[in-house]
């Protein structure tokens, strides 16, 4: 079993818990100060398991700045400046497509994806469509109108983009989950979900 996943400093420690331990981990991390935070709590949790990537992944291979937000942790950052008010920082970071990321690397299966990427969520799926359609891992992700509109486009792209690639969209609500069609992600728009 091979595990692809983006994992902020916020959640990670919690992720790389709940997967089998014969399972790899790809974290990608774009900024510097979390991408040593993450290298930190490998080391210390001694996870041979887990492969750290100071990249981010998109649409396609280049390099992107970094908006780091005033009164936001690192990890709450965007590729868009318009994501959030206030910009504190910036930072240039390099980018590349999970398609290419995973060919280059001879991965022949991905099983899970965790996308919480402020926005870019669109540009990531464009970026490994051949992988989603070949692989169908399982995606777990969070998105929101905000970030989406920065990003310009909306939960009706986004949700598009999943079902051209095959996947249908349940939304987590508590202990439930439900279906989402394409149709209904116009109710979505001003809300900040996981699916």
């Amino acid at each position: 079993m091979v595990s692809l996943t983006h994992i902020e400093q916020a959640t990670y420690k919690k992720t790389f818990w709940l997967l089998p331990i014969e399972s790899i981990v790809y974290a990608f991390e774009p900024l510097s100060q979390p991408f040593e935070h993450l290298q930190h709590h490998i080391s210390l949790n001694q996870c041979s398991n887990i492969v750290a990537e100071n990249l981010a992944l998109g649409r396609e291979q280049g390099t992107a700045v970094m908006h780091i937000f005033e009164g936001k942790p690192d990890t709450h950052s965007s590729l868009f400046a318009n994501a959030e008010p206030g910009i504190a920082k910036e930072e240039t970071c390099k980018i590349i497509p999970l398609d290419e990321y995973v060919s280059n690397n001879n991965i022949r299966s991905v099983d899970f994806i965790k996308l919480d990427v402020e926005g870019a969520e669109l540009d990531v799926l464009v970026g490994g469509q051949n992988t989603l359609g070949r692989c169908k891992p399982l995606i777990v992700f969070e998105a929101n109108a905000r970030t989406l509109k920065a990003a310009n486009t909306t939960f009706t792209n986004l949700f598009s983009m999943f079902t051209t690639v095959g996947y249908d969209i349940w939304k987590l609500h508590g202990n439930a989950i439900q279906c989402i069609s394409s149709a209904d992600a116009l109710k979505f728009d001003g809300r900040r979900d996981s699916y």
